[in-house]
């Protein structure tokens, strides 16, 4: 499988691998393979990695005990144009450098049976992902298992029960807060763009290591 990591965003606690008093024999093996691939006292930092991950099971509970309709949730855009061109054709910004990138995996994907995953970490409502898996090349990449776009956060998962206006998941979300938050408004056109094309982006509620476990 052809990964690509994007908009990665991680909060790290440096904590001392010196002063752990225990060591997760269980240590998933990815991480496993990154102490061996850091240091050479591959148990020391196996000790760092098992404090980390403590550290980030406990916030991901935590932000799974919030109420998430009340989280400023960011839309994910990342184009040079603005909100208000959201079907305009890709032409600049992350998006431009990451349509590169999957071209580059795509072309190399002839010889693979997996497909090329592209994953933004703390990605809100994954427009910038809508908006690639709208046109036709990716979209038709998509629908032949050749290409994965996936959103991940923590504790928001898009609703498929329609709301009084017909619309559902990320569009449903988008509209909800119109209603609340004026500041940020979509107008109807960027909200059907939303509701015609949001089906070409997976969106998961999972950490880093949870996603392991995710099947799509």
């Amino acid at each position: 499988m052809a990964v690509m990591y994007v908009a990665y965003a991680i909060v790290i606690f440096m904590l001392n691998p010196e002063t752990s008093s225990e060591t997760n024999s269980s240590l998933p093996s990815l991480l496993h393979e990154e102490a061996e691939r850091m240091t050479d006292d591959v148990e020391a930092y196996e000790r760092f990695l098992h404090d980390r991950l403590l550290v980030e099971q406990a916030l991901t509970e935590k932000y799974r005990s919030k109420n998430v309709n009340s989280w400023d949730f960011g839309d994910g855009f990342y184009s040079a144009d603005g909100y208000w061109n959201i079907d305009s054709p890709i032409g600049g910004g992350l998006e431009k450098q990451w349509t590169q990138q999957i071209d580059q995996l795509l072309a190399k994907r002839q010889d693979w049976e997996k497909p090329v995953v592209v994953m933004d970490f703390g990605s809100g409502f994954g427009t910038s992902l809508i908006r690639i898996g709208s046109k036709e090349e990716y979209r038709k990449a998509i629908e032949e298992g050749k290409l994965l776009l996936i959103a991940t956060n923590l504790g928001y998962q898009p609703s498929d029960e329609a709301d009084e206006d017909g619309y559902t998941l990320v569009a449903k979300s988008l509209n909800t807060r119109n209603k609340t938050d004026t500041n940020t408004l979509r107008d109807s056109d960027y909200l059907r763009f939303i509701q015609d094309n949001q089906s070409a982006v997976t969106y998961l509620d999972a950490n880093v290591l949870e996603l392991q476990d995710s099947a799509v």
